[in-house]
């Protein structure tokens, strides 16, 4: 999945940028404003998933739509649910949502390079931290 997920998403999110409407940046503040309200990990792990369906929804292609509501699948499973459950510290939450407040913020200026940038930078982090440094190759 995190392989899966660095090759795809930080294409996805330039494609976002570039055709994202205003409705769907409030869409993703909405995932924000969720994130930041949230006070479970089921809670937090819901309005993630829904940002970064968001971001593919914005890229306006289907496929990608298709291929992310199979990954959000996966991220429902009980094995990444555990994953994130021996990981997913409060102070790594608040840097998950404050990358995920950078990469919305890259949209909404249009600016590609820096949304991809943010992005392989988060899956990297996220990867890292569920995997262990220097991990290239998730077990999901």
């Amino acid at each position: 999945v995190m392989e899966l997920r660095l090759m795809l998403e930080p294409l996805g999110i330039e494609q976002a940028v570039l055709r994202a409407s205003p409705a769907d940046i409030e869409a993703m503040d909405a995932c924000l404003r969720g994130a930041r309200r949230s006070t479970t990990l089921e809670e937090f792990e819901h309005w993630d998933d829904m940002l970064h369906r968001s971001f593919a929804a914005a890229s306006r292609n289907p496929m990608f739509s298709a291929i992310y509501a199979l990954i959000g699948a996966v991220r429902l499973e009980s094995q990444w649910g555990d994953l994130k459950r021996r990981t997913l510290t409060a102070a790594l939450k608040k840097k998950h949502l404050q990358e995920h407040i950078d990469i919305v913020e890259a949209v909404r200026q249009r600016n590609a390079a820096k949304a991809c940038a943010l992005m392989l930078g988060h899956l990297r982090h996220i990867q890292a931290n569920m995997f262990g440094p220097g991990a290239r190759m998730g077990a999901i």
